[in-house]
């Protein structure tokens, strides 16, 4: 939900110039430093719990990961 409308930043331009709108910038870089935060977490939560063999040789290794963090519960919902 973080980079919804990141896409239409454009918009946040001035009509004069290609300068961003007052605070734009920064809320586009506090909106992606977010999301790469997140995923970040998730990535070193996944290979705590998970060997990287396992989840490279499969081609759903969300479910992989699903499972072994919240057993088979975490798998199906």
């Amino acid at each position: 939900m973080f980079l919804v409308g990141f896409d239409l930043a454009r918009f946040g331009f001035k009509s004069e110039g290609r300068s961003p709108a007052p605070g734009a910038a920064g809320a586009m870089w506090t909106a992606l430093l977010a999301a790469a935060t997140i995923l970040g977490i998730w990535m070193w939560a996944v290979t705590m719990a998970v060997p990287g063999e396992r989840l490279a040789e499969s081609t759903i290794p969300h479910m992989i990961a699903a499972r072994a963090i919240a057993g088979d519960g975490g798998r199906q919902r």
